[in-house]
């Protein structure tokens, strides 16, 4: 049921329009009304089975003039992410790639909040042009609250082309009060379907010719009011002219009594053999010759089942045809019914199951996975049915659809899923992608015992272990254990099977990190080149995707800059040509590094933006690094309303998602911010609840454990300074242990600033060195300017010994507002240290400038310079801007030519 545009396993005749039956009676007054109403968002049909709901929007999408789809529901769609796989493959079949986005967000492990998915897909339907039709067929078969939630977001925020029409046959819980106050709604209901006196006599007369008296279709038409399937089985009983009579008299009674009499009646004059193909057959939710060969067993030539299948459908034996070429049909819903009801009579359960076995190894042989793992729990046997989807697990996971795989992995109990090795390697692989470490670790033990148990043949218990090698060196990864890494990596590089895309390209991308971690750049950098010159990974633009990531993460681990601007260039042109959302929103991540560290910000701001402002389709991680990227930007340009905002944003999609250790890193960042601002009382707060645990991600920006070191740099106590060595030198030892340069570049300068601090001049002149030597041949100029007069002052110093001086003189410059070195001593003559900021608005004050021009000058509103100006008052001790520039001048943190 794949198709080469899918790129998830759907069954493809749900896509299918109904063909229109023989004898079909045109409706104009119906598909009037249907045209006229057209521009409403909502068109709900809602009555029982049997009044032609179907056959009357099919023949609609036949004659009208925009493009249209269909989506046939059944009993297994009641699930969000089902429901709305193919929903979106629905509106991809007539408008490629306009729900890419939504498809994204459906294809990740976790689903966002209704709200959320609303939102997206409201917004993509909306860049639709012109008119689109989705009919959704069946759709009593949904309960779920969250499928009518969505479905409820979209028509009370209609899209401007949208027109979904519902067939149905109760009322959705939807709100149709409010959707038919605001006029968004048309509704087609029982009495509207019911045939017209008129109607009926010409079915009659198409189905059964001059056979039938007019007086018998009066007394049909009194007896079925109108209601289609009736009509239509009632001709099917009355061929022969001698039993018209003998119909009509039984034709009394209730609605079910009538349709369970007709369809008997019907049956009943079938050829057993007949009867047997449908009541075998009516286990199947969509049938071909193939398939009923199968499960029926026929195999004599003349009697086929695609054979049986077109005579019902000649016959009008409700059968419904799916396509053109009459590969694919259905049971009307009321035939199959009543024939499984038959089948319950006539056969055993353990016959039954045996349809069920059949129909499971068709499908097996024919790639519908799903349904074969569905027909195998039908037959009671769940031995089978794991096997199935243990064998299969790769072909989700290459696409990582990884709610799919949770969906098959749930029709499993917790039971059979701790007793089966290749259950739980599903659940580590769920756990893995979800985050949930610890939960992963305890399950890769549990199947490590499990397999040294077995007994299984080692082509089933190798490329197990390959996938907990692989695991386990991801998670070692932490540990910045480089050869622990590489001899995980190397050993599920030797036991994965080449075809696994996803787990094998990730074994290559792994194994590079543990060359890094073990120092050998060069030897990372070319198992990363080995696989992206392997065509056979890189045939699938994700897999290459997931090389290019490892790449650019190797250039920005080892502070090559140069390198990393370059080939994230090329890793987002072509993430963009494969429209990867995800990997999009990377490459700006990592280019948004780029800019920050040379210092060009609106550079910056807009590819941190890009990532950020990506809704619910990035790894959390990278968006948390662009957020607190972002929010430095802000603040170094000056925007502090919005790097605060930018926060307070990101901080509550956390709480949202229950991200709770994200959260600290957000928290972290805006201390900093705090600091910037020279409210030092609220990020000493903050600073006595971190726990500074000293990880440092490969791929991390902003290192929360550096704020903490810069409050108690402030704070500036004997006890505060030993914290801040500690810290650091624990930190430092991760660095090179790692060999991460990225992270050793900003705590260089942190421990500069801490030497200094103790007055141990030339130790920090030495530490500074050490990061001109990083910074310099890389262009790297902000890391330097965020740490502020301090800086300055060691970097004067540094350029009088005649160390980097074009390089230093360059940093210098860039220095905001050309503010004056201070010294600390200048800075510990105030009752409390003036900020960066604050002492660029104190030169603009010397300058004579007046509020409304610092403002200008520093990109700023004339609100905050009046806080800044007060704070400045206040740490000097003095009530004006006369009284603040000579009281500066005294101390020596204004020069007189200032």
């Amino acid at each position: 049921m794949q198709t080469e545009e899918t790129t998830i396993s759907l069954t493809q005749t749900k896509f299918y329009r109904p063909r229109i039956p023989t004898g079909f009676v045109a409706r104009t007054r119906l598909l009037d009304q249907l045209n006229c109403n057209q521009g409403n968002p909502l068109t709900l049909l809602a009555a029982p089975a049997g009044y032609g709901k179907s056959t009357l929007l099919a023949s609609w999408l036949e004659q009208v003039d925009c493009s249209n789809a269909w989506l046939s529901l059944d009993k297994d769609d009641d699930q969000l992410e089902v429901f709305l796989s193919y929903f979106l493959a629905a509106i991809d079949r007539i408008h490629p790639g306009a729900v890419r986005e939504t498809l994204a967000l459906v294809a990740r492990g976790k689903l966002p909040p209704t709200n959320i998915i609303a939102s997206t897909l409201t917004n993509e339907l909306d860049n639709i042009s012109g008119t689109f039709i989705l009919v959704i067929d069946d759709y009593h078969f949904i309960n779920q609250v969250s499928i009518h939630d969505l479905i409820n977001e979209l028509l009370l925020h209609p899209p401007r082309g949208m027109v979904l029409v519902i067939a149905t046959r109760s009322d959705p819980p939807l709100s149709m009060a409010r959707l038919r106050g605001k006029g968004l709604v048309t509704e087609i209901r029982s009495y509207d379907l019911r045939f017209t006196t008129q109607e009926t006599i010409e079915l009659l007369y198409r189905l059964l010719g001059e056979s039938i008296r007019e007086a018998d279709m009066q007394a049909i038409d009194r007896q079925f009011e109108g209601w289609v399937t009736g009509l239509r089985l009632a001709a099917l009983t009355m061929h022969d002219p001698e039993r018209v009579a003998t119909v009509i008299e039984r034709l009394h009674g209730d609605y079910q009594y009538v349709q369970d009499y007709l369809v008997s009646e019907v049956t009943d004059q079938l050829p057993k053999e007949t009867r047997t193909f449908l009541m075998k057959t009516s286990i199947l939710n969509q049938l071909n010759g193939s398939l009923c060969d199968a499960v029926v067993g026929l195999d004599e030539p003349e009697c086929d089942g695609q054979s049986y299948l077109e005579w019902l459908h000649e016959k009008n034996l409700f059968t419904v045809a799916l396509d053109d070429r009459m590969g694919w049909f259905r049971y009307h819903q009321l035939m199959r019914e009543f024939l499984q009801n038959e089948l319950q009579k006539f056969y055993s359960p353990k016959e039954i199951a045996g349809l069920h076995i059949r129909a499971s190894a068709w499908m097996t042989h024919n790639g519908w996975i799903e349904e074969a793992i569905q027909h195998a729990l039908k037959a009671g046997d769940r031995e089978m049915a794991a096997e199935l989807l243990v064998q299969h697990r790769h072909d989700l996971i290459d696409q990582e659809q990884w709610h799919r795989l949770e969906r098959w992995l749930n029709l499993f109990d917790q039971a059979e899923i701790e007793s089966s090795p290749g259950l739980g390697i599903i659940e580590a692989w769920l756990h893995n992608v979800n985050g949930r470490w610890q939960e992963e670790l305890a399950v890769l033990a549990r199947v490590e015992i499990q397999l040294e148990n077995t007994e299984s043949s080692p082509e089933l218990v190798q490329p197990i272990r390959g996938e907990i090698h692989l695991m386990r060196a991801n998670l070692t990864g932490w540990t910045y254990n480089g050869p622990e890494v590489l001899k995980n990596a190397e050993i599920a590089l030797e036991l994965l099977p080449s075809q696994w895309r996803y787990a094998y390209t990730s074994a290559y991308m792994i194994d590079s990190f543990g060359h890094l971690l073990s120092g050998d750049i060069n030897l990372a950098r070319k198992q990363l080149q080995r696989g992206l010159a392997d065509r056979q990974i890189t045939s699938q633009p994700q897999n290459k995707t997931m090389l290019m990531f490892g790449m650019a993460g190797l250039f920005w681990a080892s502070l090559n800059i140069p390198e990393l601007r370059l080939f994230s260039t090329q890793y987002l042109s072509h993430a963009e040509e494969f429209k990867l959302q995800e990997a999009i929103s990377v490459a700006n991540y990592f280019l948004g590094c780029v800019q920050y560290l040379q210092n060009d910000l609106p550079a910056a701001q807009e590819h941190f933006s890009a990532t950020v402002e990506t809704r619910y389709l990035v790894t959390l991680n990278w968006q948390t690094q662009a957020a607190c990227g972002l929010a430095l930007t802000y603040c170094a340009l000056g925007k502090i309303e919005q790097a605060v905002d930018v926060l307070a944003k990101f901080q509550a999609k956390l709480i949202e998602r229950d991200n709770f250790s994200l959260l600290d890193v957000i928290k972290a960042c805006q201390a900093e911010l705090a600091l910037s601002e020279g409210k030092v009382a609220e990020a000493y707060h903050w600073a006595v609840t971190y726990n500074p645990e000293p990880i440092i991600g490969v791929q991390m920006f902003y290192i929360p454990q550096l704020t903490l070191v810069k409050v108690w740099l402030r704070q500036d106590t004997p006890t505060s300074r030993m914290k801040a060595a500690s810290l650091l030198d624990q930190l430092m030892e991760i660095s090179k242990g790692a060999h991460l340069k990225s992270a050793k570049l900003p705590i260089l300068l942190a421990q500069a600033l801490l030497e200094e601090k103790m007055k141990d001049e030339a130790a920090a002149l030495n530490k500074l060195k050490e990061a001109i030597h990083l910074a310099e041949p890389n262009g790297i100029l902000r890391p330097f300017l965020d740490l502020g007069p301090q800086m300055t002052r060691l970097l004067v110093l540094l350029s009088q010994q005649g160390i980097a001086q074009d390089y230093v003189a360059k940093i210098l410059k860039a220095f905001p507002g050309q503010h004056p070195v201070v010294s600390t001593t200048q800075q510990d003559a105030l009752i409390e240290p003036l900020t960066a900021r604050e002492l660029q608005v104190l030169t603009l004050l010397a300058q004579r400038k007046r509020n409304q021009d610092i403002a200008d000058n520093l990109v700023i509103t004339l609100g905050t310079v009046k806080q800044y100006t007060h704070a400045i008052y206040r740490k000097l001790g003095v009530k004006d801007r006369h009284a603040a520039v000579a009281k500066a001048t005294s101390l020596g943190i204004l020069t007189p030519e200032m």
